[in-house]
């Protein structure tokens, strides 16, 4: 059994919110039918990776994963205590996955931001 293996990282460029796919074929953000990319402005691939080719045979095995945020910290009882605003929340989904296409949904609240998203996704082909 052949498998094929990729991974990266997503780099919002800041982005509060956001949703991106990325064809599994190439490792690369998607493009929209007018062969441009089918994202939000700035928002880049970094780190990729790919072990095997092929095209999967079925819907691959997943994982998405914050790697990195920037918090919204507010200052009580002086400079040097940090106290997280507790509105500040971080929510991120792989809202549809099959054999060529992963889309991924980001969002984050308050004053905090996603900065990296980093995904693997492993499954068999032919």
């Amino acid at each position: 059994m052949a498998m094929k293996v990729l991974s990266g990282v997503l780099e919002t460029r800041l982005c509060r919110t956001g949703q991106t796919s990325i064809d599994l074929d190439t490792n690369r953000i998607a493009t929209g039918p007018d062969g441009r990319p089918a994202c939000p402005d700035g928002l880049s691939l970094a780190r990729t990776r790919m072990i095997g080719s092929g095209r999967y045979r079925s819907p691959p095995c997943k994982i998405v994963a914050l790697r990195e945020i920037e918090m919204h910290v507010v200052h009580e009882g002086g400079p040097h205590i940090r106290d997280v605003v507790e509105s500040d929340s971080f929510r991120i989904s792989d809202v549809s996955l099959d054999e060529h296409f992963m889309t991924i949904k980001w969002e984050s609240t308050g004053g905090s931001k996603i900065v990296e998203i980093s995904y693997m996704v492993i499954g068999e082909v032919p």
